[in-house]
């Protein structure tokens, strides 16, 4: 039964794929402005004064054969963890958050709460941003539309444990104001290791100085010991942050766990400068016995799914087939 629901479950995952022909549910255009950027259509992208207040206009558009409700709702521009830029109206998380209150950009946009479109009807949406009084570079933030439709979930049963699976779909438009562009600045500040859920990572605490979009590339982590020795290494191609905050960016442990003295040795590109860095870290004692502890009990079936090595099946495949063969010659022998 539950190989069944396994299957089932892995069926509900697997993405739709939209052929050209389907169009979503609704779409969003920015009318622009004589302040918008050049070369910059599929948002807004403007360039502002302190304490200015700009009207702006979205088209919304009903696509399908019945009426629908959006809901509409300001945002800011907030760096996810793994590096990329989010529209939510979220201020903070675990992992990131403003590191400069001015560059929240929630609730300085303005739009009403939802909108209720007829059959395949057009209607222009006003919004109102006031742009800050104080501060330079860039203050990004968005608008998020969310169609309103029944509630659709998957629920499977077996004894106490339910498992659901509900789809959600939203479009976000980003509004990036532009107000004396200032240089970018990175820096990786700190390290240290966090032990949850089973697993150790290493969380990097990235910081973008600068009031602007940053864009760091070619990102080179190598975790070494207290004899110099790589505990393991990785790349990352990109880390994109929005201006003024920060983020703790995960790396997972891919090496041996033990208590002492690390460092990590870190590489990376801005603006076409490489940047070196050497940050020092430690994983104490106590952690350490708690993650072996916990490791030693694991009796997840992702664990003891792969206890037998591959190879060693078949080296049993081998020595069955060699016993049955030896088998039939002793019964051929036996007959004549």
């Amino acid at each position: 039964m539950k190989k069944w629901i396994g299957i089932f479950l892995f069926l509900l995952c697997i993405p739709k794929f939209v052929h050209a022909e389907e169009q979503p549910s609704f779409s969003a255009i920015p009318v622009l402005t004589e302040d918008q950027k050049k070369g910059v259509s599929g948002y807004f992208s403007l360039r502002a004064e302190h304490g200015e207040t700009m009207d702006l206009t979205v088209e919304l558009r009903n696509n399908t054969n019945a009426p629908i409700v959006i809901k509409m709702d300001g945002t800011n521009g907030l760096t996810t963890k793994n590096g990329g830029i989010q529209y939510t109206v979220e201020d903070e998380t675990e992992f990131t958050g403003f590191w400069d209150d001015r560059y929240k950009m929630k609730e300085r946009i303005k739009i009403q709460k939802e909108i209720t479109l007829g059959v395949n009807e057009t209607k222009k949406i006003p919004v109102t941003v006031t742009v800050p009084e104080e501060g330079d570079g860039t203050f990004v933030g968005g608008l998020l539309f969310r169609p309103q439709f029944e509630e659709e979930k998957a629920s499977v049963e077996e004894g106490d444990v339910r498992f659901e699976i509900e789809s959600t779909f939203a479009y976000a438009m980003a509004i990036v104001l532009h107000v004396n562009d200032q240089e970018p600045n990175v820096k990786a500040e700190d390290a240290y290791t966090s032990y949850a859920g089973k697993d150790m990572n290493l969380l990097i605490n990235w910081k973008n100085l600068s009031p602007t979009i940053s864009r760091i590339t070619n990102v080179q982590y190598n975790v070494m010991d207290d004899k110099d020795s790589v505990v393991f290494e990785t790349n990352v191609k990109q880390i994109k942050m929005a201006p003024s905050t920060w983020i703790q960016y995960p790396l997972f442990w891919n090496g041996d766990v033990k208590a002492g003295e690390y460092q990590l040795h870190l590489t990376y590109e801005l603006e076409g400068e490489s940047h070196e860095r050497k940050i020092p870290f430690t994983i104490g004692e106590k952690k350490v016995n708690q993650y072996i502890e916990d490791n030693q009990n694991r009796t997840d079936p992702v664990v003891v799914k792969n206890k037998t090595p591959f190879g060693i099946w078949v080296i049993l495949f081998v020595l069955l087939a060699a016993l049955v063969w030896i088998l039939y010659k002793n019964k051929k022998k036996t007959k004549q």
